[in-house]
């Protein structure tokens, strides 16, 4: 860069607000060898033709070159045309004089990103960051000037649906014709008025066709359906991002029940409702997803049983997580869960102890991850010194994410694990000492909301892993119980079966002489 340039953007940079990244483009776009190269040349002559308010055309000069010699490349803002290759002309009949000759070319054009991307939309915190910066555009705007972004939503919380609480208007062209129904439901009316209007008057003659074939036809949409898939199209393609955090985040708050529960007993049958939320408890999960209560309770009862599952911290910043769940009638009740820091100090198997005595649990399960076994070996003197009980190591061997989700989101969409509101108090509390950066990431219910079923999707896991293998531990209980069951059934309903055969049976007997289809 030279420092005439520099000198330019040093001058503007103290008198504006919100264009360093555009400054920031510019100059890496300067001090690209390959963007100098490709622009210090004339040929071919280009044209750029706005169009419309929004659109532009790019015309090049190509004489003697067809369709089939030129490749169109767009990648990281550039825009690129060049030929294929540095193919020699053919000869032709009859050529007397060649002034037309394919010269090999290469000319890119930038241009501008949407504002929303995968790389700074991917999280909910990275979402809020970029709402903020883009507050900076109204802070610049004329009174009688106008704001306009063109891009594509990458989660149902995208910036492109909080702007209209701003005071924006939103128009969306997807690519193919949505039927009514659905254009209502992903689009809320805000599709484009000629596509609606196309819609009403004509719906069976358009619907699922390209809305721009000369952008996308038909086999070219079908191919990119393949390619991306059911969720990636819907989202990249026909902008409807009531399918994205759905798909990509599997596990919901609102799944939840929230209920105080009682050390020795519980309700033996809770009524799921979403006509009492918790406003009042912090709830750190995606836009819209609540705490509710149960609608009702029935009975009460003595749990079945208490376990303690613990996580140790292993390498890093990772803290020992625990959970203790207990369980009635198929429900499974998180009466405590949280972190410890300290590894394997004395204070953290003392503390996992008294948790263990005052739960009164039947069990404590540890993961087997690191030193083969040593803490198992260092909280049973413990155990046995305050609070004998079996403790039993666990091994996973699958991928974790897929393992949590696996084992939670049949749990939750039945609605059968119950929280107790102080657990979500406490995990709120634990990490408010931590910089506000890092304290959500060690938080379950954040976890629990952010998990998704890519290898590394979570900083940090460890209370909902553990919660997870709690879980998993009922559940598998629970199955075992239910092979028993149906096993005890069919033998009594063989008994019962072989019992009505022998009553009905006509026996007769010499003693009393009376006759039968069979004698004795």
């Amino acid at each position: 860069m030279t420092n005439k340039t520099l000198s330019i953007f040093n001058q503007l940079r103290p008198v504006t607000v919100g264009f360093d990244n555009v400054f920031d483009h510019f100059e890496r776009m300067i001090d690209d060898h390959n963007f100098n190269t490709m622009t210090a040349t004339n040929f071919p002559p280009y044209n750029i033709v706005k169009t419309g308010e929004y659109t532009y055309d790019v015309e090049l000069a190509l004489a003697g070159f067809s369709k089939d010699d030129i490749d169109v490349d767009y990648q990281d803002s550039m825009l690129t045309v060049k030929s294929k290759e540095k193919a020699k002309d053919a000869d032709v009949d009859g050529m007397l004089h060649r002034g037309i000759s394919k010269r090999w070319f290469s000319k890119a054009f930038t241009i501008a990103d949407d504002v929303e991307v995968p790389n700074n939309s991917m999280t909910h915190m990275m979402r809020e960051k970029l709402g903020e910066t883009v507050k900076e555009f109204d802070a610049v705007l004329k009174p009688s000037g106008k704001i306009i972004y063109l891009g594509t939503p990458q989660n149902e919380m995208s910036l492109y649906n909080t702007l209209l609480a701003r005071g924006y208007e939103m128009r969306v062209w997807p690519a193919r014709y949505p039927t009514l129904e659905r254009s209502e439901k992903a689009y809320g009316g805000r599709l484009a008025p000629l596509l609606y209007e196309s819609l009403q008057t004509n719906l069976e003659a358009v619907y699922g066709l390209p809305t721009d074939p000369k952008r996308f036809d038909d086999t070219d949409l079908l191919e990119r359906e393949l390619s991306y898939g059911r969720s990636g199209f819907a989202l990249q393609f026909m902008l409807d991002t009531s399918l994205s955090d759905a798909n990509k985040y599997p596990l919901k708050l609102s799944d939840l029940m929230i209920y105080s529960c009682d050390k020795d007993t519980a309700p033996e049958k809770l009524v799921y409702g979403i006509f009492k939320p918790l406003p009042e408890l912090p709830n750190v999960g995606l836009a819209g997803d609540k705490f509710y209560a149960p609608e009702d309770t029935i009975g009460r009862s003595e749990y079945t049983g208490s376990i303690l599952a613990v996580d140790p911290s292993g390498r890093g910043s990772d803290e020992t997580a625990y959970a203790v769940v207990k369980m009635l009638n198929g429900f499974l009740h998180v009466v405590d869960c949280g972190g410890i820091e300290g590894g394997y100090s004395e204070k953290t198997l003392q503390h996992l102890t008294d948790l263990a005595k005052i739960h009164k649990v039947n069990m404590v399960l540890v993961e087997s991850n690191f030193g083969d076994g040593m803490f198992t070996e260092l909280l049973k003197p413990y155990l046995l010194k305050t609070y004998p009980i079996t403790i039993e190591e666990v091994r996973h061997s699958k991928q974790k994410e897929q393992r949590i989700i696996d084992t939670l989101e049949p749990v939750m969409n039945q609605h059968r694990l119950v929280v107790d509101p102080k657990v979500i108090q406490k995990d709120y509390d634990s990490v408010q000492h931590m910089p506000p950066d890092k304290a959500a990431k060690y938080m379950l219910t954040y976890q629990m909301t952010r998990i998704t079923k890519q290898r590394g999707a979570l900083a940090h896991d460890d209370r909902l892993d553990v919660l997870a293998m709690a879980v998993q531990y009922w559940t598998d209980q629970m199955a075992a119980d239910a092979d028993t069951q149906i096993q005890s059934r069919k033998e009594e309903l063989l008994d019962n079966e072989l019992d009505k055969f022998m009553s009905h049976l006509n026996l007769g007997t010499k003693d009393t002489g009376e006759s039968g289809w069979l004698s004795l």
